[in-house]
């Protein structure tokens, strides 16, 4: 197999590569528009329902399912796993800005507070304002769902490097390999190296339909930090062979680097050979016009100190001439750098 770089793990683009199914994306865009600004609207109808049923978790869950297939969103289980009741921690593969809310429609289970939902996303779905170190069990009673990578890859060539919280007190733990599958027709990637949540969403109501495929692994059992740092190349190579993709060691560090690299470069300020030459002159002339000004204020100088006194009076008169003559020289050259004073 061949090895996987880290731009192959991230997508520059939603279009399509291949012309078939760009061309299907052209003819499908009027479509695709009409359920855009359609399912926008709805979406406002969804987060009302939500919050309206933020105390009955069931029950919201369950409405909330029904009115994502409308959205767009298909969620669906697969495998010979079901998700244990036991476990405490989901750890999953991270491919766009809505997987915790779409395993969310499937488990029930709970996220922290991220930076890469929306504030109001956050509140609706009451996620806790907490770290993975604060809110790991047994201080929560609902299963907590991780993203190891730390960040969204494409899901079809490798997954990044795992890291896994430290717990206190031993942890049970699930894999969860997740995959998203759309249509041919309307074809978009799910996200792409510098995509967000809102862009990830207008996506999702764009296409057709958004498949969200959930494949529940093994429990594992962390006990310590260093059961962490051990399971963690573990439990990613689980996950990488569920989908038939690479693991890697390749880190969100390297992710926010290609960002960088793809941003385009700061033009530099660019001079004509004319412009330059003018430069040039102006200066050559300004520093000759200093120097001649320099010296002749050194030869009036020296000629003033050859008639230098000889009594203490003259020697004082001529003390203070040369004083005024100085303070005279001097406030002139301030005068010529500085006329506006």
């Amino acid at each position: 197999m061949d090895k996987v770089q880290s731009k192959h793990l991230f997508d520059r683009s939603r279009l399509p590569t291949s012309w078939p199914l760009l061309v299907l994306l052209v003819t499908y865009s009027p479509i695709g528009l009409v359920l855009l600004i359609v399912r926008t609207f709805l979406a406002a109808q969804v987060l009302l329902a939500a919050t309206l049923l933020s105390h009955c978790t069931a029950l919201r869950r369950y409405a909330l399912r029904i009115m994502s297939v409308v959205l767009g969103v298909v969620v669906r289980q697969v495998g010979p796993t079901e998700p244990s009741p036991r476990a405490q921690l989901f750890l999953a593969n991270h491919v766009t800005a809505i997987d915790v809310l779409a395993a969310h429609l499937l488990t029930g289970c709970n996220a922290v507070w991220s930076s890469d939902l929306p504030s109001i996303v956050n509140t609706i779905m009451n996620f806790p304002r907490s770290s993975h170190e604060t809110i790991l069990p047994p201080l929560t009673k609902e299963t907590i769902l991780l993203f190891p990578e730390g960040t969204t890859t494409n899901g079809r060539k490798g997954l990044l490097k795992f890291t896994l919280p430290s717990p206190t007190s031993p942890v049970l733990a699930q894999p969860l390999a997740v995959n998203i599958w759309r249509p041919p027709i309307g074809y978009l990637s799910a996200s792409t190296l510098n995509s967000g949540f809102w862009t990830d969403v207008a996506a999702v109501f764009f296409a057709p339909f958004t498949v969200f495929t959930f494949r529940f692994l093994p429990l594992v059992n962390i006990e310590n930090s260093g059961d962490s740092d051990a399971l963690g190349p573990q439990v990613q190579q689980t996950i990488a062979e569920s989908l038939k993709i690479q693991p890697t060691n390749f880190t969100a560090h390297d992710k926010r680097e290609l960002i960088k690299l793809s941003r385009p470069p700061s033009t530099p300020v660019r001079t004509t050979p004319m412009a330059t030459e003018q430069i040039s002159q102006k200066s050559t002339s300004q520093s000759s016009s200093d120097q001649s000004s320099y010296c002749k204020q050194q030869s009036q100088l020296a000629s003033k100190q050859a008639s230098f006194g000889r009594t203490a009076e003259e020697r004082m008169k001529s003390y203070q001439d040369r004083k005024s003559e100085l303070l005279e020289q001097a406030r002139k050259r301030y005068l010529e750098k500085h006329p506006e004073s």
